[in-house]
């Protein structure tokens, strides 16, 4: 019975969000404290779980906006399911999916796994090791998905990136690319390609085909759908359609060019495992509020264009 009533919450993407977040919630104020922590600023359980839920708390609404910006896209797809473009907008609201939900079950495993290491010092790395690969899933299936839908409304519109642009785009990539991989490997003994004596615990050889392979990737797909949609949305007829299209597609580029930015700030300061109160912390407030205008874009364009369709 209980599980019937659980899975009722999760029939829709707010009450997930609810759920979610007060799951999320409950582990902050309720697991064991972190001693490191404790120890760097002098605090006591208390005052750390009062901390821990005050620094946290702005990124339930993030989720919020996340969760917000899917429901409206999925509610819009659902209503032009049978027409020519209804698949590919179902694609991109299935690839917003991942992104609103990853991002809190990552929070919620990441709570518990470092609450695990912080009593069992052993297994620290492993619990690094899962976080940042769980990191690397959502975006890699997230910009994929939203890709083919991308992919898909250019194709039935017959249009294509002009020569200039496509360069533009694979010069941008590649800036990212190198830079990335500069503040990635400079944490790394060059000289040992199988040595795990860095921060990601994983050896320079593995960390290159299973972590910033796969990252690259994601990051260039996600751009080029970006780009896709903004190009789609420019040859439509109509100037409200048009304008609803351009939110949603200035909102997907700004909401994968800032799961790139958070990124970067991983690579510059990697992931310790428990809280730190540094400059990282600081530029990842700002970039998720950059996240959050991003989904509240992609809300609104989507809002848009249901009422167009219900007139």
């Amino acid at each position: 019975m209980r599980l019937l009533q659980l899975l009722k919450m999760l029939s829709t993407p707010l009450r997930a969000y609810a759920l979610l977040t007060i799951i999320y919630f409950g582990l902050v104020l309720f697991l064991p404290a972190n001693k490191i922590v404790m120890s760097i600023y002098n605090l006591d359980a208390a005052q750390y779980h009062i901390l821990l839920f005050a620094i946290l708390a702005p990124y339930v609404l993030i989720w919020f906006a996340a969760f917000y910006g899917y429901a409206k896209l999925r509610d819009y797809a659902a209503l032009i399911k049978t027409t020519t473009e209804g698949e590919e907008f179902s694609s991109l609201s299935t690839g917003l999916k991942w992104l609103a939900y990853g991002m809190p079950i990552i929070s919620i495993i990441s709570i518990i796994l470092n609450t695990i290491s912080n009593d069992h010092r052993g297994f620290h790395s492993t619990a690094i090791i899962i976080n940042n690969y769980l990191g690397l899933l959502v975006p890699l299936i997230g910009f994929t998905i939203v890709s083919i839908g991308s992919r898909g409304l250019t194709t039935i519109s017959n249009i294509k990136a002009s020569l200039s642009q496509s360069k533009v785009i694979i010069m941008v990539f590649v800036l990212l690319g190198v830079l990335y991989c500069f503040l990635t490997f400079r944490h790394f003994d060059l000289q040992s390609i199988g040595s795990t004596n860095n921060p990601y615990f994983l050896p320079l050889w593995l960390m290159l085909l299973t972590i910033t392979i796969p990252f690259l990737y994601s990051w260039f797909i996600g751009l080029l759908a970006g780009y896709e949609l903004i190009l789609y949305s420019r040859h439509v007829d109509g100037h409200i359609y048009k304008q609803a299209l351009k939110l949603i597609g200035y909102g997907i580029v700004v909401v994968i060019v800032s799961f790139i930015a958070l990124q970067y700030v991983s690579a510059i300061l990697p992931r310790r495992g428990y809280l730190s109160l540094n400059a990282s912390l600081v530029i990842s407030y700002i970039v998720r509020a950059v996240m959050v205008g991003g989904f509240m874009a992609i809300a609104f364009g989507a809002k848009k264009l249901k009422r167009i369709e219900e007139v």
